[in-house]
């Protein structure tokens, strides 16, 4: 048996809460979406890290964005370039065992003042496929390989072990038949008792989001995925950028109501869940459960352990400093996600730009769903 749950969490009628989005005051109904879309980029980042005074080395390790084909969703690369001003002693290229791969740009005793990494990423081709059901697995898992119990396991972020975490989780669950009704339980609750607010720490713990409410997308990602991992089922956090853009579909055919998905240039956070036999699906717990759309491009997945900040790690040595960690001799240093979001004292900055796009004509329909928010 296949499972069709492709579901839009509940935007009828307005924008998505956050993402650039206005916020909505009034509840609405979980929407099913049917049908395939396709878009085509390229895009932009630039990592700007300011250097005070004394740093004898820095290194500053971006992920590259890379080929990925899930269930129902794939992304395809053209190709990547990395460039920075003033130009690096070196770039090299390492990989970590989950498969992210970046290169790491280093600068032997550079100048105080910013040093720019630019990441061109050309050619970006990302279709979802809504028509593709989810796999059939029956609930509680009956097995789970080794090398994916890790994103079982509590993290600091993502505290799956919390006791009222892991009530919540398996209150949830409490009765579902199957792993994707599971998912879709802790998905629709995450965004029927979150609220988007930028105001929220952009660094916010899945304990943290619990207990106020509200969050950005990494909070709504590490709730999710400690609810998940205190039901029995492995998520990991994931992250990337979405591009500006806007979905509108009748929320059911011939329906004068709409659902809208509205998105702009951005850093953004969402989660995989594991799945027997198809391995792992996107969910956004803003939005989505069992997809994302194709305004959504990876750059990095979370690392068993750590997977709360998916990958980019630069160290700096130098005898003095401001809020980083120094030492005489070079060390890792402070991990940084993706984006460089909440570094000490404003040292590294990040933008995006979305340099041309090609949005194919969205061939999706909706219906209501049994679920409510």
């Amino acid at each position: 048996m296949r499972i069709p749950i492709r579901v839009l969490l509940a935007i009828c009628c307005y924008c998505l809460p956050g993402l650039g989005a206005t916020s909505a005051s009034t509840p609405s109904s979980v929407v099913t979406l049917k049908g395939s879309a396709r878009t085509v980029c390229d895009y932009s980042s630039t990592i700007t890290v300011h250097v005070p005074v004394g740093v004898e080395n820095l290194v500053v390790n971006v992920p590259m964005p890379k080929d990925v084909a899930l269930s129902g969703w794939s992304q395809n690369i053209d190709s990547v370039v990395v460039k920075s001003s003033p130009a690096a002693t070196r770039i090299t290229t390492i990989s970590d065992p989950t498969g992210n791969s970046y290169r790491a740009v280093e600068f032997d005793t550079p100048a105080s003042g910013d040093v720019v990494i630019t990441l061109n990423v050309n050619s970006v081709v990302v279709i979802t496929d809504m028509d593709r059901s989810l796999p059939s697995a029956g609930y509680p898992l009956s097995y789970i390989p080794d090398e994916i119990l890790p994103y079982l396991k509590p993290s600091s972020l993502v505290e799956s072990d919390d006791p009222q975490i892991a009530q919540t989780g398996k209150a949830l669950v409490s009765g579902a038949k199957d792993e994707a009704s599971a998912t879709q339980a802790i998905a629709a609750w995450v965004f029927g008792n979150v609220s988007f607010s930028l105001k929220a720490p952009s660094v916010l713990d899945a304990i943290g989001t619990y207990k106020a409410r509200v969050a950005q997308c990494r909070g709504y990602a590490y709730l999710f995925c400690a609810l998940a991992r205190a039901a029995g089922i492995p998520a990991r956090c994931v992250s990337g950028y979405t591009i500006e853009s806007q979905m509108d579909v009748p929320a059911a055919p011939g329906s004068s109501q709409h659902v809208t998905i509205k998105l702009t240039n951005t850093p953004h956070a969402w989660v995989e869940v594991w799945y027997p036999v198809a391995d792992w699906i996107p969910y956004d717990p803003q939005m989505t459960a069992g997809f994302v759309d194709p305004h959504h491009l990876l750059g990095a997945v979370g690392r068993p352990g750590d997977d709360e900040q998916p990958l980019v790690e630069w160290h700096i040595t130098a005898l003095t400093g401001r809020n980083l960690t120094y030492d005489q001799k070079p060390k890792l240093g402070n991990i940084v996600d993706f984006f460089g979001f909440e570094y000490a004292s404003g040292d590294v900055t990040n933008t995006h730009v979305l340099l041309q796009r090609a949005i194919e004509p969205i061939a999706v329909a909706a219906s209501p769903s049994a679920f409510a928010r």
